[in-house]
């Protein structure tokens, strides 16, 4: 395996270990920790949370991508940091509308679904379903 591709597996498992994190202090009831950690994620990823929460899913995807490709790596992760993101603003009761960040998740995974095995995919269908469901309970 290349040294590239070696670093960035671990910066994606150190990304991933974060977005944990997040989660974790998010359950525990700690909103800012959590936001602030979620920060962290997307700022070591190149990107602004705030601005990845405004823009629009197809920009996104577009950012996340290397060449016309969607770079599967990074628009799981910042998938799953919208979703987290999500849950924090549910949890704090808060005027931004998380079903919004949900659908924005959605569409990444839907983007990357294609350039993943048949295994992934069943998890990617069971996240998006999970997603749905949750959007549709507020709805």
């Amino acid at each position: 395996m290349s040294e590239r591709r070696e670093y960035i597996l671990g910066m994606i498992q150190h990304m991933s270990r974060m977005v944990a994190r997040a989660r974790a202090l998010l359950a525990a009831g700690q909103l800012t920790a959590a936001r602030d950690e979620l920060r962290r994620v997307v700022r070591q990823a190149g990107l602004d949370l705030d601005m990845v929460k405004r823009i629009s899913g197809e920009t996104l995807i577009s950012i996340l991508s290397s060449g016309s490709a969607p770079d599967p790596a990074r628009c799981l992760l910042v998938a799953e940091v919208l979703t987290t993101e999500a849950d924090r603003l549910e949890a704090a009761e808060s005027r931004d509308d998380p079903d919004r960040l949900r659908a924005k998740a959605i569409a990444l995974y839907a983007a990357v679904r294609p350039l993943l095995s048949a295994e992934d995919q069943k998890l990617i269908d069971e996240r998006v379903a999970d997603l749905e469901h949750r959007s549709a309970k507020r709805a």
